[in-house]
């Protein structure tokens, strides 16, 4: 009996250790107040790793330093909001002291879509059909096609872009980074055929490419994204890795059922509204800091009282990027990230 019931313990267990995981809308659709800093990582000797089924990929001695951050927003607080209508959320690309891009998206429980993009250059791309992120559900060996037509406003005649593209969740396990290690990893190998053209024109010329994007349940965007493309000869090579780091949390986060901190609006160009509700007064410290860890200010807490307090802090002063807001007390230490886009 003892070793029948091992054996079913030991089939349990592999069951459980290989369990695909599946990707929904309601777990990796971005949401407002999502905050990461992105790596622009180098590419020699790079390479994407096995497809399949419970595979390691190994990228933890990738190396590049932090190149911005990427932060949700609502449209109405972006450039050109009316521009890309339906839209219901704005991915923020922010490289301080150069440009942001804004990528309009729509999210539902069936996709997650781009149908355009804004950068600082004036540069407009238009989806007349839209690039599809994810399909859900997503699972192992799901796959699907994609066509997307974008219009390109930044020059004349206008730049028409036809992209052709195939997307297989081709493997699933895990993902060690810089960053940390991500189990329960699904990555998606996306193929593209690009014609580039003007109308009344034949084509100027056609582009393959390839994409490899690893998703984690909870992560709502990616955690790595690479590209492989022919620019350096006629080959495919890595031409691009960047991974995120940071937390998916939205503009509330709550710790337990005592005490929350709230930051909002995030991002922030001005006034940063600070939420806290304490159950105790526990010699309390708030302080802002860099992403390095610099200390930049202390803010007052000689006003606090237990319950719901509510503080506004300038940030005006502070250059475009992220930064680390502290609270810790006798029993609690805890960080929320804000984005300046100063």
């Amino acid at each position: 009996m003892k070793k029948q019931i091992l054996l079913s313990l030991l089939v349990l267990g592999s069951a459980c250790a290989i369990a695909q995981p599946t990707l929904t809308g309601t777990t990796n659709n971005p949401v407002l107040g999502d905050n990461f800093t992105y790596y622009n990582c180098a590419t020699a000797g790079v390479v994407q790793g096995a497809s399949g089924p419970g595979v390691t990929w190994d990228f933890h001695t990738l190396t590049g330093a932090a190149a911005g951050m990427l932060s949700t927003a609502t449209c109405a607080s972006t450039p050109y909001c009316d521009s890309f209508p339906p839209n219901d959320i704005v991915i923020q690309y922010i490289d301080p002291g150069v440009d942001t891009e804004y990528d309009y998206c729509t999210t539902n429980g069936s996709a997650f879509d781009i149908i355009g993009v804004y950068d600082a250059g004036a540069n407009f791309t238009h989806f007349q059909q839209p690039d599809i992120i994810l399909k859900y559900p997503a699972t192992y060996n799901a796959t699907y096609q994609d066509t997307s037509i974008s219009i390109d406003y930044a020059s004349l005649p206008l730049d028409y872009v036809i992209s052709r593209s195939s997307r297989t969740v081709d493997g699933y396990g895990t993902l060690i980074l810089p960053s940390g290690t991500h189990a329960n990893v699904l990555r998606v190998h996306q193929t593209t055929i690009m014609l580039d053209s003007f109308p009344g024109m034949a084509p100027m010329f056609s582009m393959y490419s390839e994409n490899y994007s690893w998703f984690a349940a909870g992560f709502h965007l990616f955690l790595l994204e690479m590209d492989l493309d022919s620019s350096a000869g006629p080959a495919l090579s890595v031409s691009n890795v960047t991974y995120l780091s940071g937390a998916t949390t939205g503009i509330t986060s709550i710790d337990n059922d005592q005490l929350s901190l709230t930051l909002s609006p995030n991002p922030t160009s001005g006034i940063l509204n600070i939420k806290l509700n304490l159950d105790a007064i526990q010699n309390p410290t708030i302080t802002i800091s860099d992403i390095s860890g610099k200390l930049l200010a202390s803010i007052n807490t000689s006003g606090l009282t237990e319950g719901e307090n509510k503080i506004q802090y300038s940030v005006a002063g502070l250059p475009a990027g992220l930064y680390l807001v502290h609270f810790t007390d006798d029993t609690h230490n805890i960080t929320r990230k804000v984005v300046v886009s100063n």
